[in-house]
C-alpha cells in the first residue's frame, strides 16, 4: 500500500485516486525515455505530475526498473 501511494504521489502529486471515474480529468501515460544509445540503466524515471505521466528509460532488466522506480518514488 505504501508503494502504491508513493507511486501515485510520484506521477500525480496525490497519494489517492479520485472516488469516481468522472473525477479523472486525464488518463495515466507511461512513456519510453531515451531512444539513443546511452546506457539507460544509469537514469531514473522522470515524472510529470501535471500530466499524470511518467517517462521510463528502457532498462535492461525488470529488477533494475523496479529499483530505479522505487528510488525515484521514495527520494
Amino acid at each position: 500500500e505504501e508503494d502504491r501511494a508513493k507511486f501515485l504521489s510520484f506521477v500525480w502529486g496525490r497519494s489517492r485516486l479520485p472516488v469516481t471515474a468522472q473525477d479523472f480529468d486525464r488518463k495515466f501515460r507511461l512513456m519510453r525515455r531515451f531512444k539513443s544509445d546511452r546506457d539507460p540503466d544509469r537514469y531514473l524515471p522522470v515524472n510529470h505530475t501535471c500530466f499524470f505521466a511518467v517517462e521510463v528509460p528502457r532498462y535492461s532488466t525488470l529488477d533494475i526498473m523496479t529499483e530505479r522506480m522505487r528510488y525515484a518514488m521514495w527520494h
